[in-house]
């Protein structure tokens, strides 16, 4: 559920970032052309990308099947690609908010990597013999008096 926390707040900040700057992306805007165009670059991909995953990772958990997460690791593969290019022209153009986009890039990679590899993913997902770990320690009868 930490994977599904941390893609809404990613979610929640690209958001904040598009709408914070939304006259920006207007031709109006008094900004350079090509500023323009590399912020639309980095920024509306990058969103929906993000969409695209929290998408797939709702009906992931709805319908709990091996399509479904095969789905949601060929959108989270596509949006580590895009984030990358996104982090390339950050860079390239907004040197001050690289930082923290790069960040989130390599939070993407791991869980790229981790859906991939992790055998609880499998085991949930795909051969569906997960057994939920039981919180209650194992309690031993003592006997209460001793003879």
């Amino acid at each position: 559920m930490y994977f599904y926390g941390w893609m809404f707040l990613m979610f929640y900040s690209y958001l904040r970032e598009f709408v914070n700057h939304l006259g920006l992306y207007l031709p109006t805007a008094q900004v350079d052309k090509v500023q323009r165009l590399a912020l639309v670059a980095t920024v509306i991909p990058r969103l929906l990308a993000t969409v695209a995953v929290l998408m797939a990772m709702v009906i992931l958990v709805i319908k709990r099947d091996m399509v479904w997460l095969q789905r949601l690791k060929v959108t989270l593969g596509a949006a580590v690609i895009i984030a990358g290019v996104s982090v390339y022209l950050d860079t390239r153009f907004f040197p001050t908010v690289s930082p923290a986009n790069l960040r989130r890039l390599v939070m993407l990679i791991v869980w790229f990597v981790y859906l991939n590899v992790s055998r609880r993913v499998h085991q949930v997902f795909i051969t569906k013999d997960w057994v939920e770990p039981t919180n209650k320690p194992e309690t031993k009868a003592f006997p209460l008096s001793s003879s």
